[in-house]
């Protein structure tokens, strides 16, 4: 997982291993994680195949205090939603 800063009030956490179904399936995790959680001062969340933007109030909490939360999730135990069809 690595974490950057895509501008002073949004935070990019990228999942490794290219695009693949495994690296979604992290996404998919992590984000009902966030979701669960409801992080103080997360406005909203954009997942991506491989990536969640996260829209946050910088006066309410900083991205280092979101990259040590996030990091000490443990997603492994997560389950991810069954598949939907459109």
């Amino acid at each position: 997982m690595r974490f950057i800063e895509a501008s002073d009030q949004s935070l990019l956490v990228e999942f490794e291993g290219g695009i693949s179904l495994q690296t979604h399936h992290q996404v998919v995790r992590c984000l009902r994680a966030l979701e669960e959680k409801k992080l103080a001062g997360v406005r909203n969340l954009h997942p991506g195949y491989r990536s969640i933007l996260i829209v946050f109030d910088p006066l309410l909490t900083e991205p280092e205090e979101l990259e040590a939360q996030i990091g000490q999730m443990d997603l492994e135990h997560i389950c991810a939603p069954d598949p939907r069809l459109v």
